[in-house]
């Protein structure tokens, strides 16, 4: 009986310590298990706030077109290219008159008093606000060489047929008297080519030594989309027909009141007004890159960026400088030259004497 006490007390501590074993076992698995799933969650978190501090790092470059205070530039019809600006607010709309000056100076006191008198009515008969705006441009040579050229070319084709004219009389009739007359004409055009040709070289000399300026005078003229004063919203072409009138109404009162103090007057195309932003932004290059160029080529930006204007007038006059050295260096040899000349015939003269 004992005996079989005590196997059955080793079997029940048996089963106990097995019993015992299996929880342990399956306790560190679950700890194990917590472990790695935090872990796995600890991993996934950094890469997430990687990803997110990467992201945030990352910066978007701003287009120069953004920085412009207008949207676009509107042309009403294709008949009638007259533009208008609109601003960012899309209800805002601005056209420009160009103002087309004369000489002050030359202007007797009575002829000043008149234009000053009729420039004081018209501010005081407009009820409208408006803006006068100046604007310092370089001459465009290179037009006006192409224009004085072409000029110059049809004078010269002239003086062609001129020629073969006086050609034909002294085969066909040597006494006409024609010759004479069609000879003094060709010498009176011929020295009129030569001047003409002397002051186009020299009016391009001029501007290529020194930066030649002209001033341009504007008036800006405004109009502010209202939907109050209308029963339905409008389109955006009804606030651009809406816009163009208005503004051409104004513009018409205005030009007419320039004319009566002897100024002239218009409201710039979609085009001009173009130029006219295009150079407001890019004072610097607008002369070696003009608008005519960049709409050709399907430019669509009023506004670039380049090296800064310090740096290319820094080039510039250090090109002025090696300019000037090379001059001076040119007229130091002409001076050495000329003093080596002056004594080698002072010593020549001087052989001469004693010879003698």
């Amino acid at each position: 009986m004992t005996g079989i006490l005590r196997y059955v007390m080793l079997g029940i501590i048996f089963i106990g310590i097995a019993g015992l074993a299996i929880l342990l076992i399956s306790d560190s698995k679950k700890t194990k298990g917590k472990k790695n799933t935090k872990a796995t969650k600890n991993t996934k978190g950094k890469k997430t706030k990687k990803a997110k501090k990467s992201k945030g790092n990352f910066k978007t470059t701003g287009n120069t077109q953004d920085t412009l205070p207008f949207k676009s530039i509107e042309i009403y019809s294709p008949s009638n290219p007259t533009g208008l600006i609109l601003k960012e607010n899309n209800v805002t709309y601005v056209g420009i008159i160009e103002v087309f000056g004369i000489n002050y100076n030359l202007l007797d006191a009575s002829e000043r008093e008149i234009l000053e008198k009729s420039f004081e009515m018209l501010l005081n008969g407009i009820d409208y606000p408006i803006q006068l705006f100046i604007q310092s441009r370089r001459i465009d040579i290179e037009n006006y060489e192409a224009k004085y050229n072409k000029r110059l070319k049809e004078q010269q084709d002239e003086l062609t047929k001129i020629i073969d004219k006086i050609e034909f009389y002294k085969e066909t009739d040597s006494e006409n008297k024609d010759i004479q007359l069609l000879t003094d004409k060709y010498k009176k055009g011929k020295s009129q080519l030569e001047y003409g040709e002397k002051i186009r070289d020299y009016i391009v000399q001029r501007c290529d030594q020194k930066n030649m300026l002209e001033r341009r005078y504007y008036i800006a003229v405004s109009h502010t989309y209202n939907s109050s004063k209308f029963k339905e919203e409008l389109t955006d072409q009804e606030k651009l027909s809406n816009a163009f009138f208005d503004i051409e109404n104004k513009s018409s009162s205005l030009i007419g009141a320039l004319q009566r103090a002897k100024l002239n007057g218009k409201l710039l195309t979609g085009e001009e007004l173009a130029e006219l932003l295009y150079i407001s932004y890019n004072k610097a290059d607008s002369e070696n890159y003009k608008l005519e160029n960049a709409l050709k080529s399907r430019f669509s930006h009023l506004y670039t960026t380049s090296e800064p204007v310090e740096k290319k007038a820094m080039k510039r006059r250090l090109e002025e400088l090696e300019i000037e050295e090379g001059k001076l260096a040119k007229e130091l040899k002409e001076s050495e030259t000329t003093d080596k000349t002056q004594e080698t015939q002072e010593t020549e003269e001087l052989e001469e004497k004693v010879g003698a």
